[in-house]
């Protein structure tokens, strides 16, 4: 890869993905010629609030949401949309991973500050944009990673 481009990778927390001053910032970031801008975003309160509803339950292991089979297609829904929802606001500009993918016929579940963690050697620079008061400690020890908190 030539040597000039510069490669940023924005974590943007499930609570902010829909945050007009978040995505103004990545917007900013895909403005320069110079720079491939990707995403990984969270979607925790989007599923909760889907399962909620839906009556089905679901606890965290290790970091994971565990829920039925139906609860787990409802999670990929929900992350599958927020994904769509990105790449439509940055018009193709930006990649987007999601922590729900499929494998053949399975949804795999993946934590997206782990992704964060198993790629973020792949990026020059790493912002993770959460709320104020969340605690980022783990992600914050990476390198070249910035936290950025909003209201």
């Amino acid at each position: 890869m030539n040597k000039n481009i510069e490669k940023i990778l924005f974590k943007v927390t499930g609570d902010l993905v829909y945050d007009k001053k978040v995505l103004e910032r990545i917007f900013e970031e895909t403005m320069y010629n110079y720079r491939i801008v990707e995403i990984v975003h969270g979607c925790g309160t989007q599923i909760s609030e889907a399962l909620n509803k839906a009556n089905i339950n679901f606890e965290y292991v290790n970091g994971i949401r565990k829920t039925t089979p139906g609860g787990l297609k409802i999670a990929f829904k929900v992350s599958d949309s927020i994904r769509s929802y990105l790449e439509q606001q940055f018009m193709g500009k930006v990649k987007v991973y999601s922590p729900l993918t499929m494998q053949g016929n399975e949804i795999i579940n993946t934590n997206s500050d782990e992704i964060v963690k198993k790629i973020c050697h792949q990026y020059d620079k790493i912002y993770v944009c959460t709320k104020n008061g969340r605690d980022k400690r783990e992600l914050s020890k990476l390198p070249n990673l910035e936290v950025l908190y909003f209201e």
